[in-house]
């Protein structure tokens, strides 16, 4: 239809809307830009680039784009506010308790505050976490507690940056203080809207008591590699090369798939998983360490919100 009637202008929205509810964000932006460059003024057309843009991780773009002409209708302006609250400073608190099979309760508290730089295209900011491990019958325990600084920045449509960086304070019973560096970054790289590349570094210690008291870090690199051929499946294969400061070695691989059964009100996913890990040594260092390791999983998830997709929760 666009292709022979070039000039209707609900067909065009429409291949621009197609083309960004199946995931192609780029195409979507490519093909809006250059119908609101031919057409004119035409402001459905110019949120939807705006949303497309958004939604490809170009928040900055997408604001240039609404404030570029005058907003008369509701949809638009309801978008810009959406997009500008992300120019907000934020803070977020939580807390969480956990009580693990080997006898081990762990009670975690996050602070954080993130600043959006140049309209969303990147965030500076700061997280602070205390984690204290505890048996339940007191007899043994640990209090961690670690700063981070954290950071992100958008080069362009194929390029993004994340890092976060602090030190560990690891306090355990019957052991010396021990004050470990622990960072993780990955650069992630889109070459177009079907695939998506993420290469990893990080060094982190344990949730345990054993190798919180030996002080123990993993250091790790990995490629993931995402396959998005459309909106209803997806597709990941994943690769971890891991090093432990007690001289123990990691090979990790992981395939998964997973194909959408339902979209609304309620999005269901069922998938396959596959993971393998063999280990260099067996060690009693108190991570998780078999000699080798393999699992298949079915997986099922479902994702629902109450207010439709511009409601509140989640």
């Amino acid at each position: 239809i666009v292709r022979h009637a070039p000039a209707d202008r609900d067909a065009q929205r429409n291949l621009g809307r197609a083309l960004s509810w199946s995931g192609r964000q780029r195409e979507a932006a490519a093909h809006l830009s250059a119908y609101l460059a031919a057409a004119g003024e035409d402001e459905e057309a110019r949120r939807l680039l705006a949303q497309a843009q958004a939604w490809m991780g170009r928040t900055d773009l997408a604001l240039g784009t609404l404030a570029s002409a005058a907003i008369a209708h509701d949809d638009s302006r309801r978008l810009q506010e959406d997009l500008s609250d992300i120019r907000r400073p934020r803070t977020r608190v939580g807390t969480e308790r956990s009580s693990q099979s080997d006898q081990l309760d762990i009670e975690t508290w996050r602070l954080s505050h993130e600043v959006a730089l140049a309209d969303g295209r990147g965030m500076a900011g700061i997280r602070l976490e205390r984690v204290r491990f505890e048996r339940p019958d007191g007899s043994d325990s640990a209090v961690l507690e670690r700063p981070m600084l954290l950071g992100r920045y958008r080069f362009d449509d194929a390029v993004e940056i994340n890092a976060e960086v602090g030190q560990d304070r690891i306090d355990a019973r019957n052991a010396q203080v021990t004050q470990p560096l622990v960072y993780a970054t990955w650069l992630t790289v889109w070459p177009n809207d079907l695939l998506r590349f993420d290469l990893s570094a990080s060094q982190s210690t344990f949730d345990n008591l054993r190798s919180l008291q030996l002080g123990l870090t993993a250091r790790q690199v990995g490629l993931s590699m995402d396959f998005t051929p459309d909106e209803r499946q997806r597709y990941n294969l994943k690769a971890e090369e891991g090093d432990y400061s007690d001289g123990n070695r990691r090979h990790f691989a992981q395939a998964a798939a997973e194909w959408r059964l339902a979209q609304a009100p309620v999005a269901v996913w069922a998938g396959l998983r596959h993971t393998r890990f063999p280990f260099a040594q067996q060690l009693n260092n108190g991570y998780f360490n078999p000699m080798r390791f393999a699992s298949s999983q079915l997986t099922l998830r479902a994702h629902w919100r109450p207010g439709g997709e511009s409601g509140r929760w989640d």
